[in-house]
C-alpha cells in the first residue's frame, strides 16, 4: 500500500455534497454497499498508523471507516486506541472488521 498517495485520496480529494456528519450514515442496501466499499481506504490507513504507533491518526481514519460502515469491532477498536489500551486492540488485528460487498 502507498500510504502517502491513499492517505492524500482519503483526506485531501474534495469532499462529496454532502459532508459526513457526526453520526454514522444511514443508507439503504445499494448506497450502503458503495460506502462499505468506501470505508476500506480509511480502515487500512488506520491499521497502517496502528502499525506504526501513530495513534492519533490511527483513530481519525478508524472513525472515518465507521462514519461510512459502522461495526462493533471498529468502534472497539477506536475505544481501546482512546485509552491506549493494546491489549483490547487483540495485538492490532483489525483485517476482518469491514466485509466489503
Amino acid at each position: 500500500m502507498n500510504v502517502p498517495r491513499t492517505d492524500t485520496r482519503v483526506w485531501h480529494v474534495p469532499p462529496p455534497a454532502t459532508p459526513l456528519g457526526p453520526a454514522t450514515l444511514v443508507l439503504e442496501p445499494p448506497p450502503q454497499s458503495i460506502a462499505t466499499n468506501l470505508s476500506i481506504p480509511p480502515l487500512t490507513l488506520g491499521q497502517v498508523y496502528q502499525a506504526r504507533g501513530d495513534i492519533p491518526r490511527a483513530i481519525k481514519n478508524l472513525k472515518m471507516a465507521y462514519q461510512l460502515s459502522p461495526s462493533r469491532e471498529v468502534q472497539t477498536v477506536i475505544q481501546a486506541l482512546q485509552r491506549r489500551d493494546t491489549a483490547a486492540v487483540g495485538g492490532g488485528d483489525t483485517s476482518k472488521m469491514v466485509k466489503p460487498r
